[in-house]
């Protein structure tokens, strides 16, 4: 299953997600890929291979990353950037 649609930011919010990612991940197991034959399969990734590539961007905002469940679950409980928390907020409403 999908996390996080996307996460908007600025140029300003890539570059502080992407530090924090940096300092304090882990790799997290996620469902990686499904197949009717062997069923779901499982990866360990690292949060910050997520992130859309930094391409120059400096104004305006624009899409930063597309997590997965299982790395939003994660940021929800590790992650202090509010623009990050307010997206999760979004997303699951009730919770994950």
């Amino acid at each position: 299953m999908a996390g996080i649609d996307r996460i908007y930011g600025t140029q300003k919010d890539y570059i502080e997600l992407k530090r924090w990612l940096l300092e304090n991940e882990k790799p997290i197991r996620c469902v990686v890929a499904w197949s009717s034959i062997s069923g779901d399969e499982y990866a360990d990734v690292l949060p910050s291979n997520l992130l859309y590539k930094e391409d120059g961007y400096r104004d305006g905002v624009r899409a930063i990353a597309s997590f997965t469940d299982e790395i939003d679950k994660w940021l929800m409980a590790e992650c202090p950037l509010k623009f990050v928390l307010d997206r999760l907020e979004v997303q699951y409403p009730n919770g994950i």
